[in-house]
Order: C-alpha cells, then sequence, then structure tokens
C-alpha cells in the first residue's frame, strides 16, 4: 500500500526542533547566570564538588570575621595599655624630680596632687575598657576563644588568657604611690618600674597574638583565593563556548523552522492537487 503522506520527516524535523530549543535554553540558562552547572543533570559530580566547595569558602568567611574580631580586642587593649604605659611614665618623671633636693616639700606636694590623678585616670581606663560589655583589664580568670579557621581542632582557636591582662592600679603595684617627700619618691621608683614591666609584657603578648592573627588571616586569603579559582573551573560558565551555542541553536532552530513549514506547504500542495 502506498501512503500519499509520510509522517516520518515532519516528527523527525520536530525532534530535532525540540532538542535544539533545549539546547538554546540551557545555554541561554547559563549565559544568564554565569554557571556552567545549573541542575544537577548538568554534571552531578561537579556539583557535588562545587557545593561542597561553597560550604568551605562560606566557613572560611566566618573564620576571616572571627579573626578581625579578636583583632578587634587586641586593638581595644592595646590602646588603653599605651595610655596607661604614657601615664606611668609621667608618674615616673615625676618620682625622679621629686626625689632631688632640688624641689622642696610644697613642689612635691604639687606633683603628688598629679600622681593622684594619674593612678585615678588609670584606674577608670582599667574599669572602662570593655568590648562586648566584656572587661579587658580587670585581670578576671576569663578565657576569650575565637574560631579562625573552618576545622574542630585547638590549633584552629586563638585563645587570650584575660588573667594575664590585669592593669588595675592594684595589680600594677602603684595604689599606693607617693612622692609628697624624697624618701617616698625614691621607694615609688622600684612600684613604677614594676607597672612599667607589667604593661610592657603585656603589650609583648598582644603583639605575638596579633601577629598570630594576621598570619591565620594571610592563610585563610590564600586559601579562599585558591578555593575560589578552583570552584569558578568546576562550577562557571564558558561565556564564548555558550554564546556560541546559543547563536548555533538559534540558527538551527531557524532553518528546522523553515525546513518544517516546507513540508507542510508541500502537503498543503498535495491535497489541493488532489482535490
Amino acid at each position: 500500500m502506498t501512503k500519499l503522506f509520510d509522517h516520518s520527516s515532519s516528527l523527525k524535523a520536530m525532534r530535532y526542533s525540540k532538542r535544539t530549543q533545549e539546547e538554546v535554553g540551557s545555554a541561554t540558562r547559563k549565559l544568564s547566570s554565569g554557571e556552567r552547572i545549573t541542575k544537577a543533570s548538568d554534571d552531578a559530580a561537579g556539583l557535588s564538588i562545587a557545593t561542597k566547595m561553597r560550604a568551605k569558602i562560606n566557613s572560611r568567611y566566618q573564620a576571616m570575621r572571627n579573626g578581625s574580631d579578636a583583632m578587634g580586642y587586641m586593638q581595644v587593649l592595646e590602646g588603653s595599655l599605651q595610655e596607661m604605659n604614657s601615664m606611668v611614665i609621667r608618674m615616673r618623671e615625676l618620682a625622679v624630680a621629686a626625689a632631688s633636693d632640688t624641689y622642696g616639700d610644697q613642689e612635691r606636694e604639687m606633683m603628688n596632687g598629679e600622681v593622684s590623678h594619674l593612678i585615678h585616670e588609670i584606674k577608670r581606663i582599667s574599669d572602662s575598657t570593655t568590648l562586648f560589655e566584656k572587661r579587658l583589664s580587670q585581670g578576671k580568670k576569663q578565657w576569650l576563644e575565637f574560631q579562625v579557621d573552618v576545622n574542630n581542632k585547638d590549633s584552629n582557636r586563638l585563645k587570650i588568657n584575660l588573667g594575664e591582662f590585669a592593669h588595675t592600679p592594684l595589680a600594677l603595684g602603684i595604689t599606693d604611690v607617693k612622692i609628697n617627700t624624697q624618701h617616698r619618691s625614691r621607694m615609688s621608683l622600684i612600684k613604677l618600674d614594676y607597672a612599667q614591666k607589667s604593661i610592657s609584657e603585656s603589650m609583648a603578648k598582644l603583639g605575638g597574638l596579633s601577629s598570630r592573627v594576621t598570619s591565620a588571616l594571610q592563610n585563610l586569603e590564600n586559601h579562599q583565593e585558591n578555593m575560589q579559582a578552583a570552584k569558578s573551573r568546576i562550577k562557571d560558565a564558558d561565556f564564548a563556548l555558550e554564546t556560541a551555542k546559543n547563536v548555533k541553536g538559534k540558527l538551527e532552530g531557524n532553518i528546522q523552522t523553515q525546513t518544517q513549514n516546507i513540508i507542510n506547504q508541500g502537503s498543503k500542495h498535495l491535497l489541493k492537487l488532489l482535490e
């Protein structure tokens, strides 16, 4: 039996047209999103790897913020120590002056008044040096811990023992410093030397901690750059390739549409001849 109409060509053209439309749609999605993998069917293994990388990347960003918070704590504490150190230096200067016969008792009383004010100011600073409701200079037995990497290891945490940073007048040993007599002035030099030594040691500890945080942040930044580059290679779209696919698909789509129209027109002409 001879068939007047063979629909196989038409069906084949429709199938090719549908496939082309899907390819154009896929290329368009990738170009608009900038990602090679827009759904699991594009590359299931690649999507799984990229998802794990994203979790690591986001965790490292948070670790970097934690490190920045730690630097903030240390900068506040270092600022207060620098102020206290300047005051202790001034007190020692006054004590050296009062220890000499260059000055009399009246001048020593005036210098002693300044020393008393400086001691009160050191107490005020130690009481008011706080960050996020934590007193940093009271010497309380309290640890501050900062997670500066993404794993659950002690080496991934920065620990600051606030008990090592006691800078009240009592802790510095200067509560009873007086320079209203020559003898007291000379004795106060020993106490002021101890106070300055204590502050200097604390500043050195902070310097070491700051260096560690800086190193940790630099390490995190390097890891982030490498991880971002690796994730980009896996998931980011190749714009040149996807653009070429998009243009090629649209051209093929136009040709297929025209071919389908020709097939349809041929069928219509044949039907007219048979009428």
